[in-house]
């Protein structure tokens, strides 16, 4: 499944699942761009892959910030002329009983997840309806789909981030762009850990997220996700378009939005 010569955007690359993408993307002939919201984290990814004999790029980006997204941009394509895949990965959670949910931590969680990969997604977008081709990969969440114990406001937005890029990929389609969503289940506490410090509170660890699964385990390895992130990139997921991928305990289920566009200019 090569993706030589494929440059491509990797969004929470510094850590956890990104950084897994990020690795078995660039082992896949990719040129990377590693971009992250702790810049330390994004350097290092950066510098396993150029180890490999690999082109990577890091940056610091936090999707809440227009301008930051618009520089990620211009210096991907100074680097590497063009854009040709975007995996989103960054998101942030906490743990709260909704009835002890403050509205500014709502407001922190979906400002962040949803609105941040509108901003993204907007801004990539633009670059590929230029080039009239590309792909976009969004990693949602299980919770969006089923809900989850104190973390409402988590799942809320990834429902938001679901249906966002759903509607995305319908729009799109009429441009040789496919939007397609992994909702892994419980996977890492990155999420938790960035959402900690965000807001100043204390980190998070593995032990803590389990408890709130329902098997009490991580459900997926993050190389279960970076593997069907690089089948959905490679020349054999082109039929893929729109298509809601669920990991869950070993189990892949696929969805589908049938809405059959009609081609439009944008």
């Amino acid at each position: 499944m090569s993706l030589a010569g494929k440059t491509t955007i990797v969004v929470g690359g510094g850590g956890g699942i990104g950084k897994h993408i990020a690795l078995a993307f660039a082992h896949e002939g990719a040129k990377i761009v590693v971009g992250d919201i702790d810049a330390e984290s994004a350097t290092k990814t950066a510098s396993e892959i150029k180890s490999m004999n690999k082109e990577a790029l890091a940056l610091k980006v936090d999707i809440r910030k227009e301008s930051e997204i618009n520089d990620i941009i211009q210096k991907t394509k100074e680097k590497f002329g063009t854009i040709d895949i975007l995996v989103n990965v960054t998101r942030i959670a906490s743990l709260v009983k909704m009835v002890d949910l403050s509205e500014e931590e709502w407001d922190t969680i979906i400002d962040y997840n949803a609105k941040g990969v509108f901003f993204l997604c907007k801004a990539v977008a633009k670059e590929m309806v230029k080039n009239n081709k590309g792909k976009m990969i969004v990693i949602s969440s299980t919770a969006g789909i089923c809900g989850q114990e104190q973390l409402s406001h988590y799942a809320a937005s990834m429902g938001a981030v679901t249906g966002f890029a759903r509607s995305l990929g319908t729009e799109l389609a009429g441009k040789n762009i496919k939007v397609n969503i992994i909702c892994p289940g419980y996977v890492e506490a990155r999420e938790l850990k960035l959402g900690a410090e965000i807001k100043g509170g204390p980190p998070v660890g593995e032990d803590t997220i389990v408890l709130f699964s329902p098997l009490r385990q991580i459900d997926n390895e993050p190389e279960a996700v970076a593997k069907m992130a690089v089948f959905m990139a490679s020349e054999k997921g082109d039929y893929l378009s729109n298509i809601t991928c669920r990991l869950w305990d070993d189990e892949v289920t696929f969805s589908r939005n049938m809405t059959i566009p009609q081609k439009r200019s944008l």
